[in-house]
This record gives structure tokens, C-alpha cells and sequence, in this order.
């Protein structure tokens, strides 16, 4: 029938279905609604989708990956014009067609509003959420609205969506109820027409041909890559294995206490230790002269409640967003606290942020401690907020000290768990700064570290006033490192870079332990190596020790479920990004900040790395699920 019918039906649908022997003014007021509508929308839509890329894109973008990065936004933006243009056409010439003008008014701007919101996570971290993240801090909105307060700033993407409510709002409010004469004529083609195309365009945006440099996360648009992402979360499950702890053989006589102190936030990148440049731990490069320091200590999960499970109990958590671990039953694991406590050990936890997050405190009975103070147990008199979550580190000093005094003779795990290096990174006003760094929020951050490193030496002071240094142990490891734009990325829970999956990790008791540990181990080490350091054996080698490291591979995911993964491999490590992005294949052991991807160089060790990596994934997702389908979540999760 030619192209003729066709472009009248679309001409018909633009104007809201109207044709040409309809009164003027009609078409003049529909065309007033698409241009108030859809220019600033569309500049609007389009302009935040290049900050996106900007802000997420891992290298220069030619001409035609610009084309195919804004690609989703663009198809997005034209399917949804064209569904409104839908709706006017399918409501000419009846009663309805001023309620659904305002309809569609309303669809378009929240549409769009939500867009923006969506665009928060990427623009500020460099990473898309997913919509198994969304839900999850949709269903914990009272924990995690802190942190999403912190992120949005309401005089920034929310100032936008207000603004642009108000004007266009206020522009189209008096067109949207103004009453057309019912006119009889067939409205059915130019329907059909625009809701083809509509469909047609939101097919397009779904699948962007996203150029290598920037992910598919973010170079979809956000909320089509919800829709695509939700498949993430399904799939078989397994029932885990329970993880059993060792048998143990005691040392003679009276075994030494053991004080871990765990760094919020600290990579290995950002110590004296690391390539940043910057000395942010004088104290602790001291403390590591006459310690065993592990030079490639990775993570197993960049999370902080996570991170405790393989620190403690010498396994992995659950590859789930939802804090299962945290859960009544949830762990499935014998750990070192309740090891030790077997052994005749007073345990003891104390965290300087609120324990309400993520439920440490039923973390802390799972992991076998027999009390834990946080926040709300501790006096904060003289003290100030470090962040959203918690107070200074420095809380935590007095009451150590009069728990030691009071809790009698016999050998003692004591966990310090800092905080003050958390996001957002509120540093004590009577603080004297250093200067690091022009980005104000990257030097806040590295401040912190500086605090955290004196809170150390604090530590060891009180040890040694209160005549226990000399029969204490002494373990500090960070739990994850933290990201600022190194590799285009901010934070950490989706990171495998080594600014965030390596940490220090290092084991003191007078001059018992010294020298460099270069062979690569994992938090999943602690356990094991703490044990020997107190002087008991494993009858079975069931937890692995730093001290004795074997040359194995260690695997870490990030929080987000299909997200990301690595494997380390002796002196290679692969990220892998499920069709994210290409993968990555470094030589750490000698690019340490990850400059040359020899991924095309070396195929065949890709291949074999990326193998045994997603069938460690697959399993653990497994797992997971059958977690999260067979253990009762406390009330509120």
C-alpha cells in the first residue's frame, strides 16, 4: 500500500490523532504540548546520559561510540514520546481526552524524574544499579537512607526534577484540561502505528551497541536496565555445606590473648605501603617493621558485614545482597570466636558505628562472640560523629580499657572494629588536616585513614599501660579498600580493582613474626594464621594459614548479585563483568595499579581463568539462594 498511509498515521498520531479538516486551533495546542514536553525533556534526557558516560566511560570515546552510547537514552526517550502521542490519538473526539492530555503530562515528567534519580548511583560512583540493588534498599529503607541522603543531593538531581516539574508543569497545566468538541472519525491506524513504533524503539534502547569503553549497565538506560537486570536473581538452587571449624591441639600452658583491630575501609593502596603516594600510616609502616606483613592479602567479598564472615570463620559469605549471614542461623559456620571460647577465651566485640546496619549484633553472636557493644551501648560524651553510621574510633578506647580490667585472668579475643574511614567521612573538629588532596571529599577520606592509624597506636598504648602488650597477639587487617576514580570507579562494593580487593593485612607479638610474605593469601587466611600464632595446632588443616601460604587461586565478587568477580592466580588476576564489559587480565604482581589490560595478549589464560571463575559463582549463587529461601530474615529485612 506504500509509504503514504504510514506517514499520514504518524502525522495523525504527532498532532493527537487529528486531521486536517479538525479546527486549527487543536493542532496548534497539541503541537505547543510536544515542543513544551518533549525539547527540554529530551536535552534534558539526552544531557544527563552524556554525564553518565563521562562519568562511567574507561577511556576515550570516538564519534560512533558516542552514537552507541547514547543510543538507549535516545530510543527510550522516542518510545516514550511516542506512547503519549498513543494515548492523544487513541482519546480524540471523546470525553477523555483532557484527563489523558494531563496523563500523559504526569507519565512523562515522572518517567523522566525517575530517570534522573536512577542516574544518581552512576554519576556519583561510577557504577549502574541493578534491580536486585534497588529492591534491596527499597525493603532496608531504614538503614540505608543515610546513605542514599548522601548521594542525592536534593539541590542537585533533585533540584532538577523539581524544576523542571514546576516550569513544564506550568507551562502545559492549563492545555492539559481544556475540553475538546467530540468529533466521530477512526482513530485505530494512527494507534496502532505509534504504539508499533513505540514498541519497536524500546526493543532498540534495551540492547545498546555499547562501544568497549563504557559499560551496557550504564550505557542502558536506567530504568530499561532494571527491567533487563531483574532476571539476575533467579535461578537454581543447592543446599551449602555446613563449614565446620578445626580440631585443635592447645598450646602448654596459658595461651596469649589475641586483639584483632579491622580497618574500615583501607586498602592497601592508600597506606604507607602502597603505590598512591600517599604516607597515611607512618604508625603502622612502624608497627610492621617487627610484624609479619602479607603483602597481597585480597578480599573475599567487598562488603563490611561480609567481610567478617571469611575474616572470622575462614569461609565466604553468601553471594547475596541480603545480609543472610547476619540472619538468625545464617551463617552455616563454626568460626574463631567460638574456637576460641571453646579454649577457654573471653571474647569480646566492639564496633564504633551503630549496630542496627545490616544486624551486627546477631553477626556478632553467629561469629561466637560472647558480647558486643556498639554505638548505642557506648558513652559518646566528647566525642563526634565520624559518619552517617557511627563516632569517631576513639569511643571505643575507655571502655576496652574497662572491660579489661574487670573481665579476670583468663586469655581474652578482644575485636576492635573501626569506622571513622567510612563514607562519609566526617573527620573530629579538633583534627588538624593534612592536605592530600584537591578533590575535598578524597581528602577527607584519606584523613580518616590518618585518624584510623593513630587510633592504632592508641591501641598498643593502652596495651601496653595496662602490662598486657608483651602476652598479646595483635592482627590488622582492613576489610575493603575504597575507590576514588582510579579506574572510573567510587567506593567499593562493586570494585575488583586492587585499590579495594587488596588490603593489609599484618601479625604482631614482639619480635616473634617479622619480615614480607609476597605469596598472594586471603582474609579467609586470618583464622588459620591467628591460631598458630597463639600457639594451637589443627589436627586437620581445615582453615589455611598466611604463615604457611599455598599457591592457590582466591576468588572475590562484589555486593551486587551478576555483577562482578576476579580471580587471582599467582601473578595474574581476571575481572570478569557477566557482558558488562569485556574482561580484564592483569599482572599484578607487577601493575599494581591495573595500566595494561593483557587480556587480547593472552586468550587461552583468560579462557581458563574466566572458567573456573563462573562455575565458583555459579555455585556460590546457588547457595545463596537456598539461604535466602531457608532462613527467617528478622522483622524488617
Amino acid at each position: 500500500m506504500g509509504l503514504a498511509p504510514v506517514r499520514r498515521a504518524l502525522y495523525s498520531a504527532a498532532l493527537g490523532g487529528r486531521t486536517s479538516t479538525e479546527p486549527a486551533r487543536f493542532e496548534r495546542l497539541d503541537r505547543w504540548l510536544a515542543l513544551l514536553l518533549g525539547v527540554p525533556i529530551g536535552l534534558l534526557a539526552l544531557g544527563t546520559q552524556a554525564m553518565t558516560v563521562s562519568a562511567t566511560a574507561r577511556g576515550p570515546i570516538s564519534g560512533l561510540g558516542w552514537v552507541g552510547a547514547m543510543w538507549s537514552q535516545a530510543f527510550a526517550f522516542l518510545a516514550l514520546i511516542l506512547l503519549g502521542a498513543a494515548a492523544l490519538t487513541a482519546s480524540t473526539g471523546t470525553r477523555w481526552r483532557a484527563p489523558v492530555r494531563g496523563a500523559v503530562v504526569f507519565g512523562v515528567l515522572a518517567a523522566v524524574g525517575l530517570d534522573l534519580l536512577a542516574r544518581a548511583a552512576p554519576i556519583v560512583t561510577g557504577t549502574a544499579y541493578s534491580f536486585h540493588a534497588v529492591a534491596y534498599f527499597w525493603g532496608a529503607w531504614d538503614e540505608v537512607r543515610r546513605v542514599a541522603a548522601s548521594i542525592l543531593d536534593p539541590q542537585g538531581l533533585g533540584g532538577q526534577i523539581l524544576l523542571l516539574a514546576a516550569i513544564v508543569g506550568g507551562l502545559v497545566a492549563f492545555l492539559a484540561w481544556r475540553q475538546d468538541p467530540v468529533v466521530g472519525h477512526d482513530r485505530r491506524q494512527g494507534v496502532l502505528v505509534t504504539v508499533g513504533a513505540s514498541v519497536l524503539s524500546a526493543c532498540l534502547a534495551c540492547f545498546p551497541p555499547a562501544p568497549a569503553q563504557v559499560p551496557v549497565s550504564t550505557a542502558t538506560e536506567p530504568l530499561l536496565w532494571m527491567v533487563r537486570s531483574a532476571r539476575h536473581g533467579s535461578g537454581p538452587m543447592e543446599e551449602p555445606p555446613v563449614r565446620h571449624a578445626p580440631e585443635l591441639l592447645p598450646p602448654e600452658g596459658k595461651p596469649p590473648n589475641l586483639v584483632i583491630i579491622t580497618l574500615e575501609s583501607v586498602g592497601r593502596y592508600v597506606t604507607s605501603f602502597g603505590e598512591s603516594g600517599y604516607d597515611t600510616t607512618p604508625k603502622l609502616r612502624e608497627l610492621a617493621a617487627s610484624s609479619r606483613f602479607f603483602d597481597r592479602t585480597y578480599v573475599t567479598y567487598p562488603h563490611s558485614t561480609k567481610a567478617m564472615v571469611p575474616m572470622f570463620c575462614g569461609v565466604e559469605p553468601w553471594a547475596s545482597m541480603r545480609p543472610v549471614d547476619s540472619w538468625p542461623g545464617g551463617l552455616r559456620a563454626e568460626c574463631l570466636p567460638k574456637v576460641l571460647a571453646e579454649q577457654g577465651y573471653d571474647t569480646v566485640f566492639f564496633r564504633s558505628a551503630m549496630g542496627a546496619f545490616e544486624n551486627w549484633p546477631e553477626l556478632s553472636e553467629g561469629l561466637g562472640f560472647q558480647e558486643f557493644y556498639a554505638e548505642e551501648d557506648l558513652p559518646t560524651e566528647g566525642f563526634e560523629r565520624a559518619n552517617y553510621f557511627g563516632y569517631e574510633d576513639d569511643i571505643l578506647l575507655e571502655p576496652s580499657r574497662a572491660w579489661l580490667r574487670e573481665h579476670g585472668d583468663a586469655p581474652f579475643l578482644m575485636l576492635y572494629n573501626t569506622g571513622t574511614p567510612h563514607h562519609d567521612y566526617q573527620l573530629p573538629s579538633r583534627y588538624e588536616r593534612i592536605h592530600f588532596s584537591d578533590d575535598d571529599e578524597h581528602d577527607r577520606y584519606l584523613n580518616a585513614v590518618v585518624y584510623v592509624d593513630h587510633f592504632i597506636a592508641k591501641v598498643l598504648d593502652l596495651y601496653r599501660e595496662e602490662g598486657l602488650y608483651e602476652d598479646t597477639v595483635f592482627i590488622v587487617v582492613g576489610d575493603h579498600g575504597e575507590g576514588f576514580g582510579l579506574h572510573r570507579e567510587r567506593f567499593h562494593d562493586l570494585s575488583m580493582y586492587e585499590e579495594v580487593v587488596r588490603v593489609p593485612f599484618l601479625l604482631h607479638h614482639g619480635d616473634r613474626f617479622t619480615g614480607v610474605e609476597s605469596t598472594p593469601v586471603s582474609q579467609m587466611d586470618l583464622p588459620g594464621t591467628a591460631l598458630e600464632a597463639l600457639g594451637f595446632t589443627q589436627t586437620e588443616p581445615v582453615w589455611g594459614s598466611a604463615l604457611r601460604p599455598e599457591a592457590k587461586r582466591h576468588f572475590a565478587t562484589g555486593w551486587h548479585v551478576n555483577r562482578a568477580a576476579m580471580v587471582v592466580d599467582g601473578d595474574y588476576k581476571l575481572i570478569h563483568r557477566f557482558g558488562d564489559m569485556p574482561d580484564e587480565l592483569y599482572d599484578v604482581a607487577h601493575d599494581e595499579r591495573e595500566g595494561e589490560n593483557l587480556a587480547d595478549a593472552e586468550p587461552e589464560r583468560v579462557e581458563a581463568l574466566r572458567t573456573a571463575l563462573t562455575e565458583w559463582y555459579a555455585e556460590r549463587r546457588r547457595w545463596a539462594r537456598w539461604m535466602v529461601a531457608h532462613t527467617d530474615a528478622p522483622e524488617g529485612h
